[in-house]
């Protein structure tokens, strides 16, 4: 994906053309029911405090590493969706390879050089993380970790990797609980909460966008 925004904002038009309507910053506060029968959902708009009910047939909860948490707040108690956050730290250098690709390869470890709009993308970590915090800020003591990996595999790109032009850290969402990251599988998951008690309420998370 060259710019991920864009694409965001491709999804959007099209399913606003196919009737859908939109609404951002916009907080699902609880799950509606009636009669014992889900019917929608009531939410807040956290920029005019208005809060306003949405009837629907079905609610999908599609809020990708944030889903777990999310999915305990609408239904208390859930034991249907469960996964684990894991965190990737990536850098922009200017190109190293042109247009090649180099994968790399270590001991329990990999990397990757990718070429990116005239530029490299270097990545990745894969660490184990606690609920994002929703920033795709890089930290530097990351940024030294990521550095220093993919120096040790491919030690040509020191001198790219000592001038960096961007970097950017995002979460991912693995389905299931683990402690090993690095080698959980990339699946999705689709979690139908019957259940816990919550009928018409699903999550669904996992795989991720790449370049």
């Amino acid at each position: 994906i060259d710019d991920p925004h864009r694409l965001v904002m491709a999804i959007l038009q099209d399913v606003a053309a196919c009737g859908a309507a939109l609404a951002n910053h916009v907080k699902c506060t609880g799950l509606w029911f009636s009669g014992g029968k889900l019917i929608g959902l009531r939410a807040r708009d956290l920029l005019s405090d208005l809060k306003v009910e949405v009837r629907a047939a079905s609610v999908i909860n599609a809020a990708g590493p944030w889903a777990q948490d999310i999915a305990n707040t609408l239904v208390p108690g859930q034991v249907t969706a469960r996964l684990t956050a894991s965190r990737g730290v990536h850098m922009v250098t200017k190109s190293m390879t042109g247009n090649n690709a180099i994968a790399l390869s270590g001991d329990g470890e990999h990397g990757f050089v990718l070429p990116w709009l005239g530029m490299s993308l270097v990545g990745t970590s894969d660490d184990l993380c606690g609920l994002p915090d929703g920033g795709g800020e890089a930290r530097p003591e990351e940024l030294e970790r990521l550095k220093e990996k993919i120096g040790r595999l491919l030690p040509a790109s020191i001198p790219f990797l000592d001038a960096p032009l961007g970097s950017y850290a995002a979460a991912r969402a693995i389905p299931g609980e683990t402690r090993d990251t690095y080698r959980a599988a990339r699946e999705s998951a689709f979690c139908d909460h019957a259940a816990d008690g919550a009928n018409g309420f699903f999550s669904v998370f996992g795989g991720k966008w790449t370049t």
